[in-house]
């Protein structure tokens, strides 16, 4: 693979037509736009653009101005809009060569826009025909993709009189567009969810006491709640002239259900007062306004009322609804009864302290069925392997023959360089989908594989500006390929291992018609990321991230049981990996369950998700949060990155402030539907570019988050993951340890620690340059 830089620049008329029917010494003005997409610099860009008849090439005016920053799918909108903040630029010289102007550009920085105006004076010369001219750009720089390097427009003498509506038609601005994003307008829904926490509530109490209606209002996303409001129905008896409101606020890890912490005796929970309500009274009902809702923020609404002196007999089902500016996903679930009765005062505590249909929070935005994941490449993908000091391609289908003589060569993102990577084995399945990616790793040829949708591609991680403001945001890491688009920078490398960090999308495109049978290596090393592709022109990195879960929404009851299976494989022990007397580098190895290790303890809520004996803390006394590699590589590697670029590695657990953080830090960054300018059925998962949800280091339970976190857009399913299993070792540390120490509490200081399936040790997060970067198995003795 060349390691040539690469810089796709892109051209557009701002006008579809000119006019060289004007008054000798009048001038007409060529606009166009030139956009660098990246991923580096263009060097020398020249500009040729055609003119005609009665256009005078010898006094022709330049001017030039730029935005920069632009890095978005989506330029022609922007532009027509007429929101950018344009800066004049030097005049670049320009020289005619026969029926071009052809001007020489300042050095194009990725994600910089031009806009380039050739102003010509008529000369006495009268042109009579139209004519289809183009412009083009080409720099030293080897561009990628050629196809969006040229534009046409007309220059015609024969419509003067036509108005500004026909002068003033739009070019092919969508030339500026990545490919297969250009028709796409975003689309702004969200999931609201609505409960009463209790089936009753009582009307026949005393004159002047209260009775407080309680609900509960979650967003599951996938955008924010704009101007949310609940409307909630009341009775006789209930003096409504007289009522008091309040709000909560509580954050619900990504992929959990918000019963699950409502339904627990011993919730974690962190309710936080939260002011911007107001209620009023119209008709039967209370109306009251909520402050905008992010996704995974559940509200707690009370609402007081003091009894009045008229008596009521009989029992009333009210209704509450919850509805806001966005489009709902679901109407299934924004509205909730319960009862006001006046008929059970003495039926004590029991029956008043019912919960109401508080489930209905819960469940996917989306349903997607319960396919098994599908990850892999067709059997024919080449993989590159090794055998002593010779590398080799062989297709995946003969992997199997060669072990254990050979090993994948597998790439180590912390040390940027390929090592040899033990397999257990390989894995065949069979899916009726399959996308079909050709990227360019060297400018020039292109590369083409087939692979099945939620098999993992390594994004280079780019930043993303966020409008006009001076906030960015990464999106990166790994990345299924279902959510490839065109133009993105996959991470590609040459067989020695020296890395090519832009091997570039040209097309994206599903494969159907057929059964699709994939094979993916079992790896057995410190990383699962191993490279495919020819050893003359490069590999890009993959990653088998499934473990054989079932597919489906991120927050079913199926991700926790994948996770146990994982654990339930794995004990801890001190022993060193075979083969060496070096201790594990945190004191503490993993290997294979035996017959004859014990079974894991139960659980006194769900199942255990980590493996038997792992430490609660580390050797500081700082409590351990573990994620597992495999599960969550996006957030995993989300996280290393931070940490890698000076965000802290030990952490102070804070829950009362994780709601406000969690606006600081994702709430102020778009959703993905305007990020990507998705369709609601790309959105879904089923097809396109899927879902993404915004992850952050530090998390917002730690007091190190907030505005300082670094926000990443990652693949929806490991967010959540990551969400849940974190969530569940704070709720478990929360109560009484089993070895005496005390219970988490806000202020105790905590570290993530990595598990990977497969991994001899656990590693902390933390800068871990020092430690060896290859690791191996203890797998069990016949003997065990």
């Amino acid at each position: 693979m060349s390691t040539l830089a690469q810089a796709d620049l892109r051209i557009a008329s701002k006008r579809a037509v000119y006019d060289n029917n004007k008054s000798y010494g009048d001038s007409e003005t060529i606009v166009l736009y030139i956009y660098n997409a990246g991923p580096t610099l263009a060097s020398a860009p020249v500009v040729k653009a055609g003119y005609t008849f009665s256009m005078d090439y010898t006094a022709v005016t330049t001017t030039l101005r730029a935005v920069e920053g632009l890095i978005t799918p989506q330029l022609s909108g922007i532009i027509q809009g007429g929101t950018l903040d344009w800066k004049g630029l030097p005049r670049p010289p320009s020289r005619y060569v026969g029926w071009d102007m052809v001007t020489s550009l300042p050095d194009i920085p990725v994600g910089m826009l031009m806009e380039l105006s050739l102003s010509f004076p008529m000369t006495r010369e009268v042109a009579y025909a139209d004519y289809t001219l183009t412009a083009s750009v080409e720099s030293k720089t080897p561009d990628p993709r050629k196809k969006n390097n040229a534009t046409t427009y007309v220059i015609t003498p024969n419509h003067h009189y036509d108005g500004s509506n026909y002068w003033s038609t739009p070019g092919d601005l969508e030339n500026l567009d990545f490919v297969g994003l250009t028709t796409v307008e975003p689309k702004f829904e969200v999931d609201l969810r609505v409960a009463s926490a209790r089936v009753r509530y009582n009307n026949n109490l005393p004159y002047g006491q209260a009775e407080t209606l309680t609900f509960f209002v979650f967003n599951d996303g996938p955008t924010t709640a704009n101007k949310p409001v609940l409307t909630a129905g009341y009775t006789t008896s209930m003096d409504y002239s007289n009522i008091t409101c309040s709000l909560e606020e509580a954050g619900i890890p990504d992929g959990t259900n918000p019963s699950e912490y409502l339904s627990d005796t011993d919730s974690p929970l962190q309710w936080q007062p939260l002011d911007g309500m107001s209620c009023h009274i119209d008709d039967w009902n209370v109306i009251c306004n909520l402050p905008r809702i992010p996704p995974t923020t559940l509200y707690r609404v009370k609402i007081s009322f003091p009894m009045n002196t008229t008596t009521t007999y009989k029992d009333y089902t009210a209704t509450a609804s919850v509805s806001s500016e966005v489009k709902e996903l679901d109407l299934n679930n924004n509205s909730t009864t319960y009862v006001i009765t006046p008929n059970h005062s003495n039926d004590g505590d029991a029956y008043w302290q019912a919960k109401g249909s508080i489930e209905q929070l819960d469940g996917p935005s989306v349903p997607s069925g319960n396919q098994a994941c599908s990850t892999g490449w067709l059997p024919q993908t080449p993989i590159i392997v090794t055998t002593g000091r010779t590398r080799m391609e062989v297709p995946l289908a003969q992997l199997n023959a060669l072990l254990p003589e050979f090993q994948v060569s597998g790439y180590d993102i912390e040390t940027k360089s390929v090592l040899p990577k033990k397999v257990a084995g390989t894995e065949t399945r069979t899916s009726s989908e399959a996308i079909t990616v050709t990227f360019s790793t060297d400018g020039k040829n292109v590369l083409t594989y087939t692979a099945h949708p939620d098999t993992l591609v390594y994004l280079s991680p780019f930043r993303h500006r966020i409008g006009q403001t001076s906030d960015s945001v990464n999106l990166g890491y790994w990345i299924p390929v279902r959510m490839l688009w065109v133009g993105a920078a996959i991470r590609g490398m040459h067989s020695d291992g020296r890395v090519t960090p832009s091997a570039y999308v040209v097309n994206v495109e599903p494969a159907v018609g057929q059964d699709f049978k994939s094979i993916e290596p079992e790896m057995v090393s410190a990383s699962h990321s191993y490279v495919v592709g020819t050893l003359d022109e490069g590999g890009i990195l993959t990653h088998n991230p499934k473990d054989g879960q079932r597919c489906g929404p991120a927050n079913v009851p199926a991700m926790m049981a994948a996770i146990s299976r994982i654990a339930n494989n794995l004990v801890t022990t001190t022993t060193p990996p075979p083969g060496t007397a070096t201790p594990p580098r945190h004191g503490y190895s993993l290997r294979y369950r035996g017959p004859r290790d014990p079974p894991p303890l139960p659980r006194s809520r769900g199942r255990r998700i980590l493996p038997a004996g792992v430490p609660s803390r580390d050797a500081n006394g700082n409590w351990l949060i573990y994620l597992y590699e495999e599960d969550t590589p996006s957030a995993v590697e989300n996280a290393r990155y931070a940490v890698n670029n000076g965000a802290p590695a030990i952490l102070t657990y804070d829950p009362n402030g994780a709601p406000q953080r969690r606006r600081e830090s994702t709430g102020r960054f778009q959703s993905q539907s305007e990020l990507l300018q998705l369709t609601g059925e790309e959105r879904s998962g089923r097809s396109g570019t899927g879902q993404l949800d915004r992850d952050e280091y530090p998390p917002a339970v730690a007091a190190e988050g907030g505005a300082r976190a670094v926000v990443t857009y990652i693949e929806a399913g490991d967010n959540r993951r990551a969400g849940s299993t974190m969530g569940q070792q704070f709720s478990d540390h929360r109560r009484q340890q089993p070895d005496g120490h005390p219970p988490l509490q806000p202020g105790d200081r905590f570290r993530l620690a990595i598990i990977h399936r497969n991994l001899s040790d656990v590693e902390y997060l933390v800068d871990h340059s020092e430690f060896p970067a290859e690791t191996q198995i203890e797998r069990p003795s016949e003997t065990d």
